[in-house]
């Protein structure tokens, strides 16, 4: 049977751990309604550029290279989006093996996957497994649209020379505080919402119309990424506070078995010394 004194040393341990998972709980509570916000202040910008380009301006750029669909694929850029920490759930993981169920149904049609990684658990689970383009990780909460570049821009430009024949975002979906789920989204080629409403009417272009829809398209795709990010931030935020939640229950849940087995091992104890001292007194 367990000494008291172990027991007790593993509650205090267990308690302690309770404290650091509580208080990482309220942290991520407070700062999941920030990530939300943020991630609705960036959807009106998103949605102005798809209106302009494809409710206005579909006729004139639909012979684009980014909406141009090739016969052939032999390769796929897919930009992963996950944490750069841990302790929150199945988060990375399911996102991982969603990759993985991806990328084995390409290999059976000879599609190979390129990548480029945003967060440092991505980064720390493909090094070495996959062919990377590019990676950043460590940007914070509110992650700045010029060091995201430095991570798109060689994926497309690769699309553009032909060496890659579409374009995926993989990141989560914030289903509601209790849900979030992996998301493929396809960046290249550009598939039109069926949606979206279509304005009649023909367009002039100042200076000329390359100089106005490639800076137009660029700014649509950065933004559609800068969206699926924030959107995963919000993801880790609500993800870390369900698991803390949870495990904070857990060792409380631990911490009251202990004091039960505790109590009753310090019960036997005290019985056993009684007994003891009520044979010495028989024998005497």
């Amino acid at each position: 049977m367990a000494k008291t004194h172990q027991i007790k040393s593993v509650i205090d341990s267990t308690e302690k751990t309770a404290v650091i998972t509580r208080a990482m709980q309220l942290v991520a509570a407070s700062r999941l309604p920030a990530a939300k916000k943020q991630q609705e202040q960036a959807a009106p910008f998103s949605d102005v550029i798809e209106d302009i380009i494809f409710g206005y301006a579909s006729d004139e750029i639909i012979h684009h290279p980014y909406f141009e669909t090739r016969d052939s694929a032999h390769k796929y850029g897919v930009i992963i989006v996950t944490s750069d920490r841990g302790l929150c759930g199945n988060l990375n993981l399911a996102l991982f093996k969603s990759f993985l169920k991806y990328s084995q149904e390409w290999s059976q049609h000879g599609i190979e996957p390129v990548l480029s990684l945003y967060g440092k658990k991505a980064i720390d689970f493909f090094s070495g497994k996959a062919q990377v383009f590019s990676s950043v990780s460590h940007l914070g909460e509110r992650p700045e649209l010029s060091r995201l570049m430095e991570l798109t821009h060689p994926m497309l430009d690769a699309y553009k020379k032909g060496e890659i024949d579409k374009v995926y975002i993989l990141s989560n979906e914030l289903v509601s505080t209790l849900v979030q789920k992996p998301k493929l989204k396809q960046l290249l080629p550009i598939i039109p919402p069926e949606t979206i409403k279509k304005h009649p009417g023909s367009y002039t272009y100042e200076p000329n119309q390359e100089d106005v829809v490639d800076p137009l398209l660029n700014q649509y795709i950065e933004v559609t990424i800068y969206r699926a990010i924030i959107e995963n931030i919000a993801c880790e935020q609500a993800a870390r506070m369900i698991s803390m939640k949870n495990a904070t229950e857990s060792a409380e849940n631990i911490i009251e078995d202990l004091n039960l087995t505790y109590n009753k091992v310090r019960q036997a104890i005290i019985t056993q010394e009684i007994a003891e001292i009520s044979a010495g007194s028989n024998t005497d």
